[in-house]
């Protein structure tokens, strides 16, 4: 939806989403903390039962992989602030804009409410342990501030590598495949350390 809306798909170069679509962008930023792991979303309850019990190597390996994934959602959401970069009088439709508030509403609803829902549905006593979600929300916490400090010093970093030829820029299909990467990873860690 966005890159029809722009009329292209270099995210660099894309702006302005919130001006155009506050609802739109809302719903979009509820999936991305979903997937990134945010307290109290979808992802950091999964990433909470996934590392309880799991011994330093394995939560170690998530920590790095979840940077990752906070790293490519900063580049993401750069989509959403600055002035509209498009004359292009697209907007998502109502069908467009139900689907994706569709898919990030349930992000924040399944975080804050997870472990009832797991009952609910696999009847399953999932426990949240309160000291052990403040340390997952404490390594969160350092976590993007470790990507934020990345993405500022990493981009002069960028340049230079590309002054080598080397170009590390993500698009939307790279995205979606640094997001299958960081699925395979975490399949392989599982496996490695079940």
């Amino acid at each position: 939806m966005i890159a029809q809306a722009y009329d292209m798909r270099d995210i660099n170069r894309i702006r302005g989403i919130w001006q155009r679509d506050k609802v739109f962008t809302i719903a979009q930023l509820m999936a991305i903390l979903g997937i990134a792991g945010a307290p109290f979303f979808n992802g950091s309850i999964s990433k909470y039962f996934m590392a309880a019990d799991a011994g330093l190597p394995p939560t170690a390996a998530m920590a790095v992989i979840n940077l990752g994934t906070i790293l490519v959602y900063l580049k993401y959401a750069g989509m959403f602030r600055g002035k509209v970069s498009t004359n292009n009088p697209y907007l998502p439709d109502r069908c467009g804009k139900g689907v994706v508030i569709a898919l990030g509403l349930p992000c924040l609803v399944f975080g804050i409410l997870g472990p009832w829902i797991i009952y609910f549905l696999f009847g399953k006593d999932m426990q949240v342990s309160p000291w052990g979600y403040t340390e997952k929300m404490l390594i969160f916490a350092v976590s993007v501030c470790v990507a934020l400090v990345i993405a500022r010093y990493g981009a002069s970093a960028n340049k230079a590598l590309e002054k080598m030829g080397l170009r590390m820029n993500f698009g939307f299909r790279g995205i979606c495949a640094s997001i299958g990467v960081f699925f395979g990873i975490i399949l392989i860690v599982a496996a490695i350390f079940n």
